[in-house]
């Protein structure tokens, strides 16, 4: 991915490439990324020049998709510390995270509807307006889970019908 920025479509258009090297280099024997060898979108940005919703929605990206946790702000500011503590100690997101399956998480589904957009990224860049994304959990009991994310891209509020079967 490229060096990331503190923008919420710099930070999409990271976490985008990571997926798509991820879905490229699976093979017959396993996931790319997987326990001893993260994909790495880059390092959070949570705390940084992003609002609260953006922060939340960043780290639930970085759980559902395995991503090493790796904070990038100043923890001794105590106004971004108080800002950063709920959302980084999460304790289901954290669980979400560190849970392995067999796969690491990844893109499920994604509207048709696009746009593109220059803002906060290095390059111009092509986003859905949603996305869904899906990690596998282990299972309890004989009862099959997962976290699911869903992710609106666009500035207008979106409705979208999740299925079973999407995720």
């Amino acid at each position: 991915t490229t060096d990331i920025l503190a923008s919420f479509y710099s930070i999409m258009g990271n976490l985008m490439t990571s997926a798509a090297f991820v879905k490229e280099h699976e093979t017959a024997d396993g996931p790319v990324s997987r326990p001893g060898c993260w994909a790495y979108p880059d390092m959070l940005q949570v705390g940084h020049e992003i609002s609260l919703v953006e922060s939340f929605t960043h780290f639930a990206a970085w759980c559902i998709t395995s991503a090493p946790l790796i904070l990038g702000c100043d923890l001794t500011n105590d106004t971004v510390y108080n800002e950063v503590y709920p959302i980084v100690t999460s304790p289901l997101a954290l669980k979400v995270n560190q849970e392995w399956a067999g796969h690491e998480g990844g893109l499920a589904a994604s509207a048709e509807d696009t746009f593109t957009t220059h803002a906060g990224t290095t390059t111009v860049t092509t986003f859905p307006v949603w996305q869904v994304w899906h990690k596998r959990l282990p299972a309890i009991g004989d009862r099959a889970t997962g976290a699911v994310l869903l992710i609106n891209l666009s500035e207008q509020p979106r409705n979208v019908t999740l299925t079973y079967s999407d995720a």
